[in-house]
């Protein structure tokens, strides 16, 4: 799949795994974003990676589960700030108006201030979405969570039992007795994926509150290239999937 045109809107456990050389060579980005495409409804989630640095070429991506809480805030940022330059734009010819009719210039004050401040609370991320991808590492799907990958995704996870344990929950848990958390996040959010959603997320938040993990997310945090030194190394995607990890890959025009 192909698109000339991709339209962004919000973004969700964005990691930038390699700022690459100076024209940006190199360079490892990776988020969830809501895919606009050609008009101003919000569509599919999807999870996006090998973004380009000029407008030429495109963006590897993946679909993801829809999320109406991801994207009402995507959406509410997008109203937010655009009504926030609307008010701003319309209310720089008047100033000369609001300053003589000040108590209309104060309303006016405070209604662009609650409009930016409520496009910067949509903004932000929440830490814990980029604590999960910083574990799971960079893969041939970019940096994406098992958790939010689409329904058609999940039917070529593997079996746990071909993996030797009984479900993913029991893997995780070994991994965590072994201190490999790569491998333990994973199973963790395979088994949020296609097992038991809340167990899932207890192991998970059981993995990322452990004093270890903490530390050596701190270091991370702020040199997500220095993951695999501080983490195992990443598995491989294949580890977790019966298909070529092609198949559910598609090119998306530069956003």
């Amino acid at each position: 799949k192909q698109m000339k045109r991709f339209n962004s809107l919000g973004r969700r456990g964005e990691i930038l795994w390699n700022t690459g050389s100076f024209l940006g060579f190199g360079r490892q980005h990776c988020f969830d974003t809501i895919d606009m495409g050609d008009g101003d409804r919000a569509k599919e989630p999807v999870h996006i990676w090998n973004i380009p640095q000029t407008k030429f070429g495109s963006c590897k991506a993946i679909r993801l589960r829809d999320d109406p809480a991801f994207k009402s805030k995507a959406l509410r940022y997008n109203w937010s700030f655009r009504s926030m330059m609307v008010v701003l734009i319309l209310c720089a010819p008047l100033c000369r108006f609001l300053v003589v009719h000040w108590s209309l210039g104060v309303l006016t004050l405070v209604v662009e201030i609650g409009l930016a401040v409520l496009a910067f609370v949509s903004s932000r991320q929440e830490p814990r979405d980029q604590q999960i991808r910083l574990l799971l590492g960079p893969h041939a799907w970019g940096s994406s969570d098992p958790a939010t990958w689409h329904k058609s995704i999940c039917r070529d996870i593997v079996d746990p039992r071909d993996l030797k344990a009984a479900s993913f929950a029991d893997f995780a848990k070994e991994a965590i007795e072994d201190k490999e958390w790569s491998f333990a996040m994973w199973a963790a959010r395979l088994c949020v994926a296609v097992q038991d959603e809340e167990t899932g997320e207890k192991l998970t938040d059981e993995i990322l509150n452990n004093p270890e993990v903490r530390r050596s997310l701190e270091v991370v945090w702020r040199r997500p290239a220095e993951r695999n030194r501080e983490f195992s190394k990443t598995p491989k995607l294949e580890h977790w999937i019966t298909c070529d990890p092609d198949k559910h890959v598609f090119a998306i025009g530069h956003y």
